[in-house]
């Protein structure tokens, strides 16, 4: 086949009567497809291609603030959970102290009401004795001024010692049972 027997093939099939403004048109197609090509396309592509990296970027930007956040979020949470841990020791230590203050007071009440007990004993046991002595005395001397007669102060002493003690001894034996 010839190149006019080509020509002749298209003319008829796409039934282009001037096969120069067909080939111009063509050209001009094609021409039009290159400058839309590199005028829109590619700079459309180009932009697109930035705002898609930008996009991306961004995103990975935002994962690693996620990242951060959650671990900040976690260091707080560990931060709560251990501040009411220490108050909880911190509250338990105080109960603690408390409570060995109390009965450190306790066994020092215990201790003063036990010496203040045994003060008073030895006080009212004094006092006893001393009135018992005076009766005696008194006794001794109505007794004296009866009998008219002089008895000896060692005599005296011995006797009214002796009879201090039993009465001392029985007043005790009374307080106990009581």
């Amino acid at each position: 086949m010839k190149l006019n027997d080509i020509i002749e093939t298209v003319k008829s099939t796409f039934q282009i009567e001037n096969i120069w403004i067909f080939f111009i048109q063509i050209i001009s197609f094609l021409l039009l497809c290159i400058a839309t090509f590199y005028l829109i396309y590619q700079p459309v592509k180009k932009k697109i291609k930035e705002r898609c990296d930008y996009i991306e970027n961004n995103l990975k930007k935002i994962n690693q603030n996620k990242l951060i956040i959650e671990k900040k979020l976690q260091e707080v949470e560990d931060k709560i959970v251990s501040t009411y841990n220490e108050a909880n020791d911190i509250i338990n230590d105080a109960k603690k102290k408390a409570l060995e203050e109390y009965d450190d007071m306790l066994e020092k009440a215990k201790f003063d009401i036990e010496k203040e007990k045994n003060f008073m004993e030895e006080k009212v046991i004094s006092e006893i004795k001393d009135k018992k002595e005076e009766m005696v005395n008194i006794i001794l001397d109505i007794c004296k001024d009866v009998l008219e007669r002089n008895i000896e102060n060692d005599d005296n002493k011995k006797y009214v010692d002796n009879l201090v003690e039993n009465l001392i001894i029985d007043e005790l034996k009374s307080n106990e049972k009581n």
